[in-house]
């Protein structure tokens, strides 16, 4: 017994192919209008012709009319059928006006069998025109046979009218023939409801057959579905490296259509200097069975190579044997060249092309190693360019570029090519000389000759455009052998001969010995200073201004100055590597944090300033304190600071840190609602795959990046990609170090909207940064006003 649900689905599916049939029908009779107009006009024709002798001519010529007009009105509902675009959804309404239509055409046959035959006085024109009734209505009928109803209104609309002018004038030969035309008319009535029949379930049959075969269709196209539309290539190979299955994905990668594809060998898609690796790996796999991956490059059709990933795994028969392989393939050429970029930015110094500061440590653990295997004694050369700063103030920084990459250029040609230059930073370059001497003396004369080569070099002239510039080096040298120093002592002593150097009249070289201690005294004395150097009073927090593209304030950074009680101020850039080598830096973060937080709640009762947020560096040391966390907790408690305000600048160095622990120590702050930012983002290595998993409301385009960006188009790519991979990631992108309106102007056009230089102010004391605030409100309250 069927369930009522399954009832209701056998009406649906009924009626579903009745509404089908309907349509069907309302086409077929639609679509015959055109030959019956052109029969009926030419069968009416030839009747006005053979009658017009006969019959009065007012009569003749009202029934022309009438029939022309009815004829026409069933003409034109047909044009407006044919150029209705949603006809099928009410293909009950135009079956039923059709019905109408073709009445209307049989009533004026009719008309003419009423008037033309009591108006015949000739028993021959009274047979012609019951001949051409009979041959109308037969000929409609079989026209209209799909619809049983259309032809029977037809045949009614053309006898009823008829019958009394046959019956009522003639004798009984006209009785007779009216009797025939009876018998005729339901005779071919009823052969046309036959072939309806028949029709109608011959179109049910269609219906269905071709409902079954969308089905089939359906059905196939669904088990191909996941394979086509997979954004990777499936391909399969047989036992002879020839394509055997090929889907679209594939065909989009390769640009070969499908059937070129199949039978190809795979050397077609491979270059030369790959293919041996190619095919080894391919039989090895008929002999192992397992499935792998491998990157390799590949052609398209088109000649162009791509960087492709491959999944093999091997298909096998019911006796474990394999037959075949089938790829799933993805082009990632472009993850490729972005990886390769981002690696070379990691390891590389874009001006100038050199080893950066990181590749530089690498190369010195393996220097160390190598001097520890062969006893033989390296170099490490600090390289500081004299007055350079001078240069820039001058010409400007696209000149001092010029010329850094000149003496990259030229260190490049005095030394040797086994030996690593290195851009350290500014304009300071680092040089590890290895495998010189067992013996120290004849290692330091070697090491001299080398450097006496550098200095030759760097004081030839300088060609920076239009201008010729003469200009020196000084250069501290440490010697090392094998592991008697850490890499960090020997850097350390290395950079104090540079000073050293410098001392003495720069363009020279100072060799590191015990006479320069006082300057490893120096150092130590000013960590001790610093351990006790009360907050406020001479670490004194400095702010810079932050604003948007409308020159609105946003905020500002928090920046640290010390005011030495014995030797007055001392850079940031002296003090801080002094602090972040030891835990001292945690103390002065922490008390900085607490600075920004009370000062954040200070400015709530302020309308101009209850908005602004507050930038606090931290370094990757005071971050990696378990504590960090609960400190800020603690912190923004104490001061009630609003978290949203407060927002910590992280630098890219942390990136290269225990990623998990990182991003789940970042998740717990923004739990807390403070906002981070990745500061100098660019100068480091942060992989965009593992960017993706930290929470980061900013990225902070370095100020390196855009000093040059107007002149070094290698800069202004990095800083528009940087733009973009902000934008792609959800984040804000401020800028720092704008120094003139078309380094801004830059920027917006690229889209970054926030902006941090001295271009809107330097950093200042809190006194000096309150009364830039309090104008910029007074003059937004006047434009106002």
């Amino acid at each position: 017994m069927n369930s009522p649900r399954h009832a209701d689905m056998l009406v649906d599916i009924d009626t579903e192919e009745h509404q089908a049939l309907r349509i069907e029908i309302v086409r077929m009779l639609y679509e015959s209008h055109t030959r019956s107009l052109i029969v009926s006009i030419i069968v009416a024709a030839t009747l006005v012709y053979v009658e017009s002798g006969n019959i009065q001519s007012s009569i003749l010529w009202g029934w022309s009319l009438i029939f022309i007009f009815i004829y026409l009105a069933r003409y034109f509902l047909a044009l407006t059928y044919h150029r209705q675009q949603n006809r099928d959804q009410s293909a009950a309404a135009w079956l039923t006006r059709f019905r109408i239509a073709t009445t209307s055409c049989g009533l004026a046959w009719g008309l003419a069998g009423y008037y033309f035959y009591q108006g015949s006085t000739e028993i021959a024109h009274q047979a012609f025109i019951i001949f051409v009734l009979a041959g109308v209505s037969g000929g409609a009928i079989i026209t209209y046979a799909i619809d049983a109803t259309t032809a029977k209104l037809f045949a009614g609309g053309l006898y009823l009218p008829s019958l009394p002018s046959l019956l009522l004038y003639g004798d009984r030969l006209s009785f007779a023939m009216a009797t025939m035309l009876s018998i005729y008319i339901i005779y071919v009535s009823l052969s046309g409801s036959a072939i309806a029949k028949k029709l109608r379930e011959n179109i049910l049959m269609r219906i269905a057959a071709n409902k079954d075969e969308e089905k089939i269709k359906r059905l196939a196209e669904r088990q191909k579905l996941p394979v086509d539309l997979t954004p990777m290539g499936v391909i399969e190979w047989d036992s002879n490296f020839r394509i055997i299955a090929w889907n679209s994905s594939a065909e989009h990668i390769f640009q070969y259509p499908v059937a070129e594809a199949i039978q190809m060998h795979v050397n077609d898609i491979i270059p030369v200097r790959e293919q041996s690796k190619v095919l080894a790996l391919m039989g090895d796999l008929f002999q192992n069975g397992t499935t792998t991956s491998y990157q390799n490059e590949n052609l398209r059709k088109d000649g162009n190579e791509i960087y492709c990933e491959w999944i093999y795994t091997p298909l096998k028969d019911k006796d474990d044997k394999v037959i075949g392989l089938a790829t799933l393939v993805q082009d990632i050429t472009e993850a490729k060249k972005n990886q390769d970029e981002i690696h070379y930015l990691a390891y590389y110094d874009l001006l100038t092309t050199l080893p950066n500061r990181r590749l530089l440590m690498d190369r010195m653990e393996r220097a160390i190693i190598s001097s520890t295997r062969s006893n033989l004694h390296g170099a490490i050369l600090f390289i500081d360019l004299d007055n350079f700063k001078n240069l820039n103030d001058l010409y400007g920084h696209q000149i001092g570029d010029l010329l850094l990459a000149q003496v990259a250029s030229r260190l490049k040609v005095a030394l040797r090519e086994e030996d690593t230059i290195s851009r350290f930073g500014g304009d300071e370059f680092v040089v590890i000389i290895e495998k010189l001497s067992d013996k120290l003396i004849e290692a330091i004369d070697a090491t001299q000759t080398i450097v006496n080569k550098i200095l030759i070099e760097i004081n030839k002239v300088f060609k920076l455009e239009q201008h010729q510039h003469r200009t020196s080096g000084s250069i501290g040298i440490c010697m090392f052998q094998g592991k008697t120093l850490t890499i960090n002592e020997i850097f350390k002593r290395a950079d104090i001969a540079m000073f050293q150097a410098k001392k003495s009249g720069r363009n020279g070289m100072k060799f590191f010995n015990e006479s320069l201690l006082p300057e490893i005294e120096w150092r130590a004395s000013l960590a001790n200073d610093l351990q006790g150097a009360p907050f406020n009073e001479e670490l004194i927090p400095y702010y810079q201004i932050q604003v948007n593209d409308q020159h609105q304030i946003i905020g500002a950074e928090l920046l640290l100055r010390w005011i030495h009680p014995k030797h007055g101020l001392i850079s940031p850039t002296e003090f801080i590597p002094i602090a972040e080598k030891s835990n001292i830096i945690n103390a002065i973060g922490l008390s900085v944090l607490r600075h920004a937080c009370h000062q954040i709640k200070a400015w709530q009762s302020d309308e101009s300033t209850q908005n602004l947020r507050l930038s606090v560096n931290i370094s990757a040391r005071h971050f990696g304190d378990e504590n960090f966390v609960e400190q800020i907790k603690t912190v923004l408690s104490d001061a009630n600071c609003p978290p949203h305000l407060l927002r910590l600048e992280l630098t890219e160095s942390l990136m290269q840190k225990n990623v998990d622990d990182l991003a789940h120590k970042m998740h717990l702050l923004k739990d807390l609602g403070v906002s981070l930012s990745l500061d100098d983002f660019g100068t480091g290595y942060s992989s965009l795959s593992v960017l993706r998993r930290f929470p980061l409301d900013e990225l902070k385009i370095d100020r390196s990046f855009i000093i040059n960006m107007l002149n070094n188009k290698s800069d202004a790519v990095i800083v528009e990609m940087i733009i973009t991979i902000g934008k792609n990631l959800g984040m804000e992108v401020i800028a720092e170090g704008i120094e003139t309106a078309e380094q801004e102007a830059f920027l917006h056009d690229a889209g970054c909207l926030n902006y941090q230089g001295f271009r809107f102010g330097r950093p200042v004391p809190l006194d000096a940064f309150q009364r830039q605030v309090e104008l910029t409100a007074l003059q937004k309250k006047s434009y106002i006003l």
